[in-house]
């Protein structure tokens, strides 16, 4: 039975394992993941691993896994008799106590030192695999709920006006390659925005260097579409105005349920966001936005750069990194020696249900 079972196993998991390395941008998913929490582990690993594991350990793994269980359910709709009625049957079939909330899991996120400008370079595994892919994120601060509705929202609205500027001028005008996109980044509870090409024409130190210069041309370019900007301001405000509110199926599918879960659901959020930007927030908030979190200069500009090379190009590790740029070599060791964001659960009065 064993050697049957770990073929079953082995023959599923080297199906995946061929799907994720011929997939640039998927497999460019897990390994930015890894770059952010402060353990994980990849499928190579868990395939190393599988190796000396038998049927007898599955089985034995079982109760001491159901000893650590933690069940946390979502009941969706109104709070009525019914609802009450089919918690208590779970109330009465886990008999013991709630696992206490010190040892429930967390996650967390690395949280980059002042003016961090970091780069962390890998080669495709899949030596077929041509495409290459390179993200700046920027890291901003931490969500804290109401507090952070304005940033929010001035997030959001500068990806509107990047958004389109962008693709036109990389993917249209410079034909960088197919994909071709920026947008916010919501880590656990950490704000961020991204900058992502996939290319399998060009190597990633050319696509930086275009990501960079549009970047640095962002402010410039917002400076001449005064009109525009008002425009889009309105247009946001009114897609604001339209998200959902009510906890529908389609609501729940959206991720909604992860953020009740999580502690950190504002029910109109869309609303108060849509407020803010209709009667607070201006074009030089956007501008100030900019030169906070994007110019190096600012002590606030926290950059990460990951760049895949693609098979058709050529990563030399020895090549001298400009004094301001930090390598990630070691992933293991940096992020022992880094500090990390503790979860930010919103306060009950911040929880609009």
């Amino acid at each position: 039975l064993d050697p049957l079972f770990l073929l079953a196993i082995d023959l599923r998991h080297e199906e995946n394992f061929e799907e994720y390395q011929h997939e640039a941008f998927k497999s460019f998913v897990i390994f930015e993941i890894a770059s952010f929490v402060p353990s994980f582990y990849d499928i190579e690993e868990k395939l190393h691993h599988l190796n000396d594991l038998f049927l007898d350990d599955l089985i034995a793994f079982i109760p001491e896994l159901r000893s650590k269980l933690y069940i946390e359910g979502l009941c969706h709709g109104n709070i009525s008799e019914e609802v009450i009625d089919i918690s208590n049957i779970f109330k009465t079939n886990f008999i013991v106590n709630p696992l206490p909330v010190e040892l429930r899991h967390a996650e967390h996120v690395i949280c980059l030192s002042s003016s961090a400008n970091l780069v962390r370079d890998v080669c495709v595994k899949n030596k077929s695999e041509k495409n290459s892919v390179v993200e700046l994120y920027f890291q901003i601060e931490q969500d804290l709920g109401l507090g952070s509705i304005k940033l929010k929202a001035l997030i959001d609205l500068f990806e509107e006006v990047v958004d389109e500027p962008l693709f036109n001028q990389l993917r249209t005008k410079e034909q960088l390659g197919y994909v071709v996109e920026c947008s916010l980044r919501l880590t656990y509870s950490v704000f961020g925005f991204c900058f992502c090409v996939q290319s399998s024409e060009y190597d990633p130190i050319y696509v930086q260097d275009r990501i960079d210069n549009f970047i640095d041309g962002v402010e410039e370019m917002m400076g001449l579409m005064m009109i525009p900007l008002r425009i889009t301001k309105v247009g946001y405000w009114q897609n604001c105005s339209r998200k959902i509110i009510r906890l529908t199926t389609r609501a729940i599918d959206c991720g909604v349920r992860l953020l009740i879960l999580d502690k950190r659901y504002i029910f109109d959020i869309s609303k108060k966001e849509a407020e803010e930007l209709k009667n607070i927030i201006s074009k030089q908030d956007v501008v100030e936005g900019y030169r906070t979190y994007f110019r190096q200069s600012s002590p606030k500009c926290q950059r990460l750069l990951t760049r895949l090379w693609g098979c058709n190009t050529k990563f030399e590790d020895d090549v001298a990194l400009p004094e301001t740029v930090q390598a990630i070599k070691y992933p293991a060791s940096f992020k022992m020696s880094s500090e990390f964001y503790q979860k930010s659960l919103l306060k009950p009065e911040d929880m609009h249900f």
